[in-house]
């Protein structure tokens, strides 16, 4: 990445921070695109060269995931087992919640609002599911993972999952207990239900 790029990418990061934090003092619908130029010391025109409109702000939290997921990857070697990769994808994801837990947990809870889950937040889930499924049908190639697996559906459970993980630690404020919360319910389907 080029040193211009990654300006690019850290200003946008300060922007995205920056609008959370107005979000959390203010309300999200109390703040306008002027207040948070105005904050963060740019012009109108650099605010929309980033994000389009206001509600794209509160859409960055899922691409930055998709990124996190995809560098995630691509740092696992490629002998590594299947189910220590998941954990340490899945962990991966959880570090900036961790990190930045008020204002990560005000942007799901935005998104859940708002109903911003439509449209490009809901092509972002599908191209997370479509990648795990494809990282979990070549696990099944490889003879990691049962022969009857569906991956899809084996992804798509996953990623429920890692919602039902964030729902339960912003409903309960434990951002502490991420990972242990998604490995808690990961475990119980690796191991699958028996008597």
């Amino acid at each position: 990445m080029s040193l211009r790029q990654k300006r690019k990418e850290e200003l946008k990061e300060e922007i995205f921070r920056q609008s959370l934090r107005l979000f959390k003092e203010k309300g999200y619908d109390n703040v306008t695109v002027d207040e948070i130029t105005r904050e963060c010391g740019i012009a109108k025109g650099t605010f929309y060269n980033y994000f389009p409109k206001k509600e794209h702000v509160l859409l960055h939290l899922g691409l930055s995931q998709m990124d996190v997921f995809s560098a995630s990857l691509e740092e696992c070697r490629p002998d590594t087992d299947i189910k220590e990769k998941i954990e340490k994808i899945f962990s991966s994801l959880f570090v900036a919640f961790e990190k930045e837990w008020e204002l990560m947990s005000l942007a799901v809870s935005e998104i859940l609002r708002t109903n911003l889950i439509s449209g490009q937040e809901l092509e972002t889930i599908n191209h997370f599911t479509r990648s795990l499924a494809a990282m979990l049908a070549e696990a099944k190639e490889q003879g990691q993972l049962s022969a009857a697996l569906n991956p899809q559906t084996a992804a798509s459970t996953l990623i429920s999952i890692y919602f039902h993980t964030l729902m339960v630690a912003i409903s309960s404020n434990e951002s502490t207990r991420l990972s242990a919360i998604f490995r808690e319910h990961f475990d119980v389907i690796w191991n699958g239900l028996k008597p």
